[in-house]
């Protein structure tokens, strides 16, 4: 028996128009790879941050024990200018954790600011790495989770930054194809283009910020 061509092509159409029983696996698997690139994005801030502050710390301590050879006069005054550096790094990383909202910049923050207030009591600089270690490591394992606690005691984890981006639901102001694209992500406008290269979103329709990519958000079907 053969199908006439009008109901077969109206078949092809209503299968086109159909959701693919995939799809929901396919967001779980994007959205499982989001959370991964976050926790690997925290990671390497981290690591990086700490690797320059024990680079400066070690240069510090080298030119440190440099100066006492020098002048060893036991009523010098107390170098100023290595608690003022403490002090710029402390401010330094509480304005990354902005960007962050982890509390884990903010924790080596206060660590930065306690060796800074033995640079000014003129601490050995090899006193003042270790007062910045131990302070940094009883904030991030003993006040952040007080911190985080308390900061969602009674609402839902709540992102921040670029994390607060991602995984948000958009608006399409602008069709969006792999040339151009205009969301409205929380009233405010992002140029976009769509995660999968296939897809087109029309004006109107409702999608999902899967990645932030530069100034540019990469949307998924809502």
């Amino acid at each position: 028996m053969t199908m006439p061509l009008e109901e077969f092509v109206a078949l092809m159409h209503r299968a086109a128009d159909r959701p693919a029983p995939a799809e929901p696996g396919r967001r779980a698997g994007i959205e499982l790879r989001i959370a991964r690139k976050r926790r690997r994005r925290y990671a390497l801030l981290s690591t990086g941050i700490l690797l320059v502050i024990a680079g400066i710390v070690t240069v510090l301590a080298m030119t440190g024990s440099g100066a006492k050879t020098t002048s060893p006069a036991p009523t010098a005054a107390p170098d100023w200018r290595v608690a003022v550096f403490w002090i710029v790094l402390a401010v330094a990383l509480a304005a990354a954790e902005m960007f962050t909202g982890t509390f884990m910049l903010l924790m080596l923050a206060a660590g930065a600011l306690a060796a800074g207030v033995v640079a000014g009591l003129d601490g050995p600089v090899v006193l003042q790495g270790i007062v910045f270690t131990v302070a940094s490591a009883a904030s991030i394992l003993g006040v952040r989770p007080i911190l985080q606690r308390a900061l969602h005691r009674n609402s839902e984890d709540t992102p921040m930054g670029l994390e607060a981006i991602e995984g948000s639901p958009g608006l399409v102001m602008e069709k969006i194809d792999s040339d151009h694209g205009l969301v409205k992500i929380g009233g405010e406008l992002w140029s976009a283009r769509p995660y999968d290269a296939t897809q087109t979103f029309d004006e109107g329709e409702r999608v999902r910020v899967i990645e932030i990519r530069g100034a540019t958000a990469l949307v998924w079907k809502e």
